[in-house]
């Protein structure tokens, strides 16, 4: 989270405050494991003391598409099983996706 931080101060114009980040995650990723709690608690530590401070982090799970082998059909992979749902071969191969992507920076103007 430290690396989002990051780039979310970089793009935070003058005379803005950072609301919140969105952030676009693969359902196949480590971050959405707990409901999304330990990577809004590391972008909070990431953030704490920093212009950033009080920002908040919205995760936002991307499904990841899948294909079987056997049958080929297509469709989203739920995460949980690797069977084809038309056929029920498996394993399925499951498309690779980057685990997250800075999808928005919700700024709000800071009176001076």
């Amino acid at each position: 989270m430290a690396r989002v931080a990051a780039l979310a101060a970089e793009r935070v114009r003058p005379g803005a405050r950072l609301v919140f980040v969105r952030l676009k995650v693969s359902a196949r990723s480590h971050l959405l494991a707990d409901g999304g709690e330990a990577a809004r608690a590391a972008f909070a530590r990431a953030t704490c003391g920093t212009p950033l401070d009080g920002a908040g982090i919205e995760l936002i799970p991307v499904p990841v598409g899948a294909s079987c082998r056997a049958c080929g059909a297509r469709g989203e992979w739920d995460g949980l099983t690797l069977d084809c749902r038309a056929c029920g071969a498996g394993p399925l191969a499951v498309e690779e996706a980057p685990e997250a992507l800075l999808h928005e920076l919700v700024l709000e103007d800071v009176e001076e």
